[in-house]
Formats: C-alpha cells, sequence, structure tokens
C-alpha cells in the first residue's frame, strides 16, 4: 500500500482501474484499451485468463521511469533504466513510455503481459529464457502488428537458454541476441506447449 501511495503521488494520477487492475501514469486510457485487447486475444486464441491483478505504471519520461523502479525496490534498477523499456515484477508491470508510440507501446505492454501468462500457466518460466523472451516477442508481435525482425545469427540455444547466458550475450550483441530468440521461438510448438496442464484447472474461478 505505502508503495501504491508514493506512487500515485509520484505520477500526481488517481489510479484507473481496468477490470481487476490497477493502471497508473501516462495515457492511462490507452493502456486500458491495450490491456483489454490483450486479455481478449488470450482468452480466445488459448482460453486462458489472469487470475491476479496487475498494477501497470506507466512513466512519460525516463527519469520517472528510474524513479518508479527505485520506489517499487527492483534489482539494479539503475541498470534496468538506462537498459530496457519495460519490466515485469511480481504483480508489477512498469514500463517508460517516453517515446514509444501507440504501436510500438502495444507490442510494449503486449510482451510483458505474455510474461505474467507465463507466470501464471507456464511450467516453469525461467528455466529456458529462449522461449521465455523469444514467444513474448512473437505473441506481442501477433497482438499489436508491429512488425519485429527474426534473424538467424549463428547464436548457439545452449548459449541463450539460462537467465545468465542470456543476459550476457544482451550485452555483448544486443539486437542480434533479440533476433536469435525469436528465431528459436518460431521454430517451436508455441505457447501451450510449455502451459503446465494443472494450473488451467487451478485458475478456473
Amino acid at each position: 500500500m505505502k508503495k501504491i501511495i508514493c506512487l500515485v503521488m509520484l505520477l500526481l494520477v488517481i489510479p484507473f482501474t481496468c477490470q481487476a487492475h490497477e493502471i497508473m501514469g501516462y495515457m492511462p486510457e490507452r493502456t486500458k484499451a491495450f490491456t483489454k485487447a490483450i486479455e481478449v486475444y488470450f482468452r480466445d486464441k488459448y482460453n486462458l485468463k489472469l487470475k491476479n491483478k496487475l498494477n501497470i505504471v506507466v512513466a512519460e519520461k525516463t527519469k520517472q521511469y528510474e524513479t518508479v523502479l527505485k520506489i517499487l525496490e527492483m534489482p539494479d534498477a539503475e541498470d534496468l533504466t538506462y537498459n530496457t523499456m519495460a519490466v515485469t515484477e511480481g504483480d508489477y508491470i512498469v514500463i517508460n513510455g517516453d517515446c514509444l508510440m501507440d504501436r510500438h507501446f502495444y507490442f510494449t505492454l503486449a510482451h510483458e503481459m505474455v510474461h505474467r501468462y507465463q507466470m501464471e500457466y507456464w511450467k516453469d518460466m525461467k528455466s529456458d529464457y529462449v522461449m521465455t523472451e523469444g514467444l513474448a516477442d512473437l505473441i506481442a508481435e501477433d497482438i499489436s502488428k508491429y512488425e519485429i525482425k527474426i534473424n538467424d545469427h549463428g547464436i548457439p540455444y545452449e548459449e541463450l537458454k539460462s537467465k545468465k547466458g542470456y543476459k550476457e550475450n544482451l550485452a555483448k550483441r544486443n539486437n542480434e541476441t533479440i533476433q536469435q530468440v525469436r528465431y528459436y521461438a518460431k521454430q517451436s510448438p508455441g505457447f501451450m506447449a510449455y502451459v503446465d496442464k494443472s494450473k488451467i484447472g487451478k485458475n478456473k474461478k
């Protein structure tokens, strides 16, 4: 609750309720509309819905993004500020809306919300960063129609599978790494192949 109050004071907004979710920050009506569309996509395509409430915070500028990350006590907040456009941690999605036009913002929000579905339904999303990140991008592209680049740069799958390997490759060759995980994900059987079927039953109301 204390973190929510700090965010409200920082962003100078009233939290905007979207069904079970709280939306705060820059252009909340846009975020609400895109959030709803993403949930409809998952309902219609996969027959899945989020059980847990999301707190979606959109910062208007990079400095504000950094402040939000620090309020939420995100690990390595300063590093995340300048190396990411969005972060999903627990029930929070934080997005740096600075310079993001509608379609790119839609893609970014969709990518982060895919991670929320992975957290709730996959067996273990942290065991394979290739599929976690690659499929999040492919699904976000399908939802938002924001065109992304997919190429095979010859980076071995095993080098990218762990969090450590994925991060190290991002640091050395960012664009190539992102395109590579998308390439491998494109060859995969898809999102539902990684779903723990027992979790579908648990999340039905």
